[in-house]
């Protein structure tokens, strides 16, 4: 039932309202909540509960009143949770404003760091140049892209996109992705990779992990990508991605949330900065798909790689922060010009 805001102190209003009850002679907190103050408390309606009741009915009297002050004692409660929830919401956007802030700056959090495991194995990359090649040598389908863009002239599918293919020196699974902005944070980073390699290293020796790549992917045709097949191995690899998040959430490193989906990346659109303006957005899966379960070799993990988002141009490969390797004690460390600070020591 809905009413009208209400005077505390007009015994006639709470009369009133308790009189329009037909079933429930005793108001609901709902009712009255509008004019329930902090310094309203139950003596303050007690006069008038009384008097809804004979002389000789005292019981139903006190049942009354007991069941009024059990409402208001309740929406009190509820009220009052209400108020810490909204101080817990608050104080959470407050602390997240507080890290996106530096120098009095407003900052995007930005995925700018990642860890991985790099592709070694030569026969790998020559079979993932193989595919890149017949890709880029296979005829565009009919009309492709004429319904985006009128303007579109054919194409050999190595003008278009030739710029989407990756380096063979890039090739890796991702791990996970953070992002961090301060030095500070990229050790601490550092510290959860080596902290979760520890774990995993001494089983990894003895029994190592040994990727069979198998197949090809895609994300919305905008990334085409090599596949793990589905084994022990990769059961095994992503305990250690299960294990690698919970370091970094430990850490309090901020992390992607996309589900782990390992994967090693041969041509994504991304890459080309002419394929927007043509207003091609996609892959034809024509020019794929011949290749579902095409087989790539057998990738052993070897090293688990803490990396930066920029390639390095002595290598082709992106700048390494740190590498944990099997056989290896401790890890190697780069410093800012990207040589070896702290080399490992053999076991």
């Amino acid at each position: 039932m809905e009413c009208a805001p209400l005077n505390p102190s007009d015994p006639h209003e709470i009369q009133g309202l308790i009189a329009e009850t037909e079933t429930n002679l005793i108001p609901t907190v709902e009712e009255i909540s509008p004019v329930l103050e902090k310094t309203v408390s139950i003596n303050d309606f007690e006069p008038f509960l009384l008097n809804l009741f004979p002389d000789n009915d005292h019981e139903n009297s006190e049942s009354a009143s007991l069941q009024f002050e059990s409402q208001i004692i309740l929406g009190e409660d509820l009220r009052s949770q209400k108020r810490k929830d909204k101080s817990r919401r608050k104080e959470r956007r407050r602390k997240e404003k507080k890290k996106m802030l530096k120098g009095g700056q407003k900052m995007k959090r930005i995925m700018n760091h990642f860890v991985a495991i790099q592709i070694t194995n030569f026969k790998i990359k020559e079979q993932v140049q193989e595919v890149q090649n017949k890709i880029l040598s296979s005829t565009l389908p009919v009309g492709f892209n004429s319904k985006s863009n009128k303007d579109f002239v054919e194409e050999d599918s190595a003008v278009v996109f030739k710029d989407t293919m990756e380096r063979l020196e890039s090739l890796h699974f991702t791990m996970g992705v953070i992002g961090t902005s301060a030095k500070e944070e990229i050790e601490r980073a550092q510290q959860a990779v080596e902290s979760c390699w520890k774990k995993h290293k001494c089983l990894l020796e003895n029994d190592p992990i040994n990727l069979n790549i198998l197949g090809l992917g895609h994300f919305g045709n905008k990334v085409i990508f090599a596949k793990i097949q589905n084994d022990e191995h990769i059961s095994r690899l992503k305990a250690l991605a299960d294990d690698l998040r919970l370091e970094f959430d430990n850490s309090n490193i901020f992390q992607a949330s996309n589900p782990f989906q390992p994967h090693m990346t041969i041509a994504k659109m991304s890459k080309s900065k002419t394929l927007y303006k043509k207003k091609i957005k996609s892959f034809p899966r024509e020019i794929w798909n011949d290749y579902e379960l095409h087989y790539f070799g057998e990738q052993p993990l070897e090293s688990l790689q803490l990396l930066a988002m920029t390639r390095d141009p002595k290598t082709n490969y992106y700048k390494m922060i740190a590498d944990y390797k099997l056989g290896l004690k401790g890890a190697v460390i780069a410093n800012e010009n990207g040589s070896s600070e702290k080399p490992a020591e053999p076991l």
